[in-house]
C-alpha cells in the first residue's frame, strides 16, 4: 500500500470538491436577477411598464415592432400596464417589458385622462401627441387593486424609440407583483393633470 503525504490527500480532496461544485453550479438555474437583462440597467432606456401578449402575436416580431391594440378605453393605442398583474390579465403567451428612449421620453408630452373623459370618449383627442395615463377598470386583475395604464399612439411609437423585451409567462423576469407607480412618477415624468380613478 502506498502512503500519500497529508498535503497531497488534501490537494486531491480539494480538486474533487472543486470539480463537483463546478458541475453543480453550471447545472443550477441562474438567479432571476441574473436572467433579466433589463434595458433600463443600461444608459438610454426607461422602463415604461408591461404588455401582455394575446394568442396569435409572435413575441420576437413584437420585440422588433410593438403595435397598437386597435381599441379600448383610450382608443387605438399601445396599451402598457403599470404592473405585471395587469399585464397578466391580458396575456396568453408572453409578457413584454416596454422601454422608451430616455431622452425622447423626457420630451414627450404626457397627460392624465380622467374617468369622465373616458366615459365621454374624448380622452384620446384631448391631448394630441401625448402619452396618455389613466386608471384601469381592474376587471379580472388579481393581486393589484389599483392598476394604472399608459397609452402610446402608433404614430409616436417610433418617435420615442419604443422597444420591447418579451418573456414567457412563467419567466421570473415578469413575476407577479412587479409594479411602476405612475401616480408617484407624475412630477418626475412631467405628466400634465392629476391621477383620477373616478367614483
Amino acid at each position: 500500500m502506498i502512503h500519500q503525504p497529508a498535503s497531497l490527500r488534501i490537494l486531491l480532496l480539494t480538486l474533487i470538491v472543486a470539480i463537483f461544485w463546478n458541475s453543480f453550479a453550471s447545472a443550477a438555474p441562474l438567479a432571476p436577477h441574473r436572467q433579466c437583462a433589463r434595458l433600463s440597467k443600461r444608459t438610454g432606456y426607461t422602463l415604461l411598464g408591461w404588455k401582455g401578449l394575446r394568442a396569435g402575436l409572435d413575441a420576437k416580431a413584437y420585440e422588433r415592432h410593438p403595435t397598437t391594440s386597435g381599441g379600448g378605453e383610450l382608443g387605438d393605442v399601445l396599451y402598457i400596464a403599470d404592473g405585471t398583474d395587469l399585464a397578466r390579465s391580458f396575456a396568453h403567451t408572453h409578457i413584454c417589458e416596454i422601454y422608451a428612449d430616455t431622452t425622447e421620453w423626457h420630451h414627450m408630452p404626457k397627460a392624465w385622462v380622467s374617468q369622465a373623459q373616458i366615459h365621454q370618449r374624448v380622452g384620446p383627442h384631448t391631448f394630441p401627441g401625448a402619452a396618455l395615463f389613466a386608471s384601469h377598470t381592474a376587471a379580472g386583475v388579481h393581486g393589484d387593486a389599483s392598476p394604472w395604464q399608459l397609452g402610446i399612439r402608433g404614430s409616436d411609437i417610433g418617435r420615442i424609440g419604443l422597444v420591447a423585451k418579451c418573456y414567457p409567462l412563467n419567466n421570473p423576469c415578469t413575476a407577479p407583483g412587479l409594479k411602476i407607480h405612475y401616480d408617484q412618477l407624475s412630477a418626475s415624468w412631467s405628466i400634465h393633470g392629476k391621477p383620477d380613478r373616478g367614483h
